[in-house]
């Protein structure tokens, strides 16, 4: 139903912990539309505590159809081969959309987390992350 397009290798900064990460379109298959993007962080940092494995947005018009949760579950095998075990999720607690992508796929609920007032979801209003793991193996 949907293929991940690569758009983007970006390389890890160190300095601002930020991990290698790639960076995909969402594309319907049977009329190659593109629903959306998502992100594959690979590796883990602090920073991904709050911030998750995995980024994503589906364009307004294409809600509903669970393309983030379809999209999620396309991207295990680029992250395998990475050696990764597992995807870190993660959410605004008032976040219900992303949420319910969370439970759709599964993923094990690990913790509400509070965000450090530095943080820069802190700073823009956002007080607690939801913080999920999704098994790949």
């Amino acid at each position: 139903e949907l293929t991940l397009v690569l758009q983007e290798n970006r390389q890890a900064n160190a300095a601002l912990q930020l991990l290698p990460t790639q960076y995909f379109v969402i594309r319907r298959s049977a009329d190659g539309v593109d629903v959306g993007r998502i992100d594959l962080r690979i590796g883990w940092t602090d920073s991904t505590y709050y911030s998750g494995n995995v980024g994503y947005t589906v364009h307004l018009p294409y809600r509903g159809h669970r393309y983030a949760a379809k999209a999620c579950r396309l991207l295990a095998a680029p992250a395998r081969a990475y050696g990764m075990r597992a995807l870190f999720l993660t959410c605004a607690e008032g976040n219900a959309a992303s949420r319910r992508t969370c439970e759709l796929l599964g993923a094990k609920f690990l913790e509400a987390a509070a965000l450090p007032p530095g943080n820069k979801l802190h700073l823009q209003g956002v007080r607690t992350m939801l913080r999920y793991r999704l098994d790949l193996f």
